[in-house]
């Protein structure tokens, strides 16, 4: 009886050992994964960063064209502006008034 339990004992220290191996291997297994999805998104961070400083680079420059082509042609602006405006002033009217301008027969 005394042989069986220490068998059992034994056995159930071994079961015990290679859970705790299984345990670390996962956990191991987990860190990676972990520490390889942190670089993936530090990657897509500074690549977003990068496209943002680009995108406002274009933004700037084509901003500046077009206040140095207002400047050079104001009647133009002036024109554009005026044709604009008449174009919005017309679509909010229409939609907010809930009218068209076709008859009612």
């Amino acid at each position: 009886m005394a042989e069986q339990k220490e068998s059992t004992t034994s056995e159930n220290m071994e079961t015990s050992a290679e859970a705790t191996e299984s345990s670390a291997k996962e956990s191991a297994s987990s860190e990676k994964k972990r520490s390889l999805n942190l670089k993936g998104y530090e990657r897509l961070i500074n690549r977003m960063q990068e496209e943002r400083k680009e995108l406002q680079k274009e933004l700037s420059k084509d901003y500046r064209e077009a206040r140095h082509y207002v400047r050079e042609h104001p009647e133009e602006g002036v024109l554009y502006a005026f044709i604009g405006g008449l174009a919005i002033g017309l679509l909010l009217g229409t939609r907010f008034t809930g009218s068209s301008y076709e008859s009612d027969d």
